[in-house]
């Protein structure tokens, strides 16, 4: 996923351009169609509903951010709730999907702390809807990135499940926090160099989606046809 922000398009050498909206669409469209996929499967797994709410909330997010751009107005302010959405559904989805007892309290714990933090933070700065809150963004999906990765040191000797969506968060995360925190500075100091953070961003959204559509038919298709 990632936000279609308010960015001057025009930045981008030929071709830039072309490839960036070509990217974005399609990651646009597969996110439609994993909705859509996710949806039609009715899993009545908690982990299925939460990450199918993930999906769903992003996506409408996602698409009103679309719009917004398409319309020339500002759309910065949307990351807010995107980051926000993000960091507690796939926190809830890996307090679910990590099974021993102190990690889920470990996970519990900084969920709690981490939206207290916010809380506080957005009582106290009056123009913060304004601009990337660039910390929060990357302190949230660094400990998303982390989580992925308990995930995977715990299943190394067991059967997997939800692997290429973990890869997916673990990959996309890492990456896209770079970008979300470098957002601020490098608008103002080199906004060449910003619009190709922006390619690089809508590949890694392709790149999510990709598998976590490959996770559908891997594992709920099969589900669904059992």
């Amino acid at each position: 996923m990632g936000l279609y922000t308010t960015i001057n398009l025009m930045l981008l050498p030929y071709g830039a351009k072309e490839i960036y909206e070509l990217l974005y669409k399609s990651a646009n469209y597969l996110l439609a169609f994993n909705i859509l996929l996710f949806l039609k499967t009715a899993v009545k797994e908690k982990i299925f509903v939460i990450f199918f709410c993930y999906l769903l909330t992003v996506g409408v997010i996602q698409f009103y951010s679309t719009y917004l751009f398409n319309k020339r107005i500002n759309n910065i302010w949307l990351s807010h709730y995107y980051f926000i959405s993000q960091f507690l559904f796939l926190s809830f989805f890996y307090y679910y999907l990590l099974k021993k007892r102190k990690i889920r309290i470990v996970i519990g714990g900084i969920i709690i702390f981490t939206m207290v933090v916010f809380t506080f933070q957005y009582s106290i700065e009056d123009h913060v809807f304004e601009k990337y809150n660039s910390l929060g963004i990357f302190i949230t999906q660094v400990v998303i990135s982390s989580f992925a990765v308990i995930y995977f040191l715990n299943t190394l000797t067991k059967e997997k499940s939800y692997s290429y969506i973990n890869s997916g968060i673990f990959i996309y995360m890492l990456t896209s926090s770079l970008i979300f925190a470098a957002g601020n500075l490098l608008v103002e100091t080199s906004p060449s160099l910003y619009m190709y953070f922006w390619v690089l961003n809508a590949f890694f959204c392709l790149l999510y989606q990709i598998l976590i559509n490959i996770e559908w038919w891997k594992s709920f298709y099969r589900k669904k046809t059992d």
